[in-house]
């Protein structure tokens, strides 16, 4: 806690932890997926109409959140460039039609297990790496 000029307490966040988190979480996601490739497929199959364009404000919510934590971060450039690959990342696929974004999730959701395996080890990977910049 912290006092501000008026007097009154105030509860700060360390932005930090909240990376920490993320990446944590991303680095628990990948291993789910290790163990259960299907809930990939259970997930992608069921983005249809509006819920296509999910992933996306995900992507700008983890971007913004991202480019917000620098400051608070061990690995500043690290983190701020995960934010701008998250946000830039989420605005792209708003720009993408939503039959062709759902064309695209269907082909993920149809790909060898062994391909869904191999891309969440890469994504606990990351979010280890995420982990640590925070």
């Amino acid at each position: 806690m912290r006092v501000s000029k008026g007097g009154r307490k105030e509860t700060t966040v360390n932005m930090n932890k909240v990376i920490l988190v993320i990446g944590i979480v991303i680095v628990l996601w990948g291993i789910w997926v290790v163990i259960k490739p299907g809930i990939v497929k259970a997930i992608l199959t069921r983005l249809k109409g509006p819920l296509v364009y999910l992933p996306a404000l995900l992507r700008i919510a983890l971007g913004v959140v991202f480019l917000i934590s620098v400051r608070d971060c061990q690995i500043k450039w690290l983190i701020m460039a995960f934010g701008i690959i998250f946000f830039a990342a989420g605005i792209a696929m708003f720009m993408i039609k939503p039959a062709k974004l759902q064309a695209f999730f269907e082909r993920w959701a149809n790909r060898a297990p062994l391909t869904i395996r191999l891309l969440a080890i890469i994504a606990a990977v990351v979010g280890g790496v995420i982990a640590y910049a925070a």
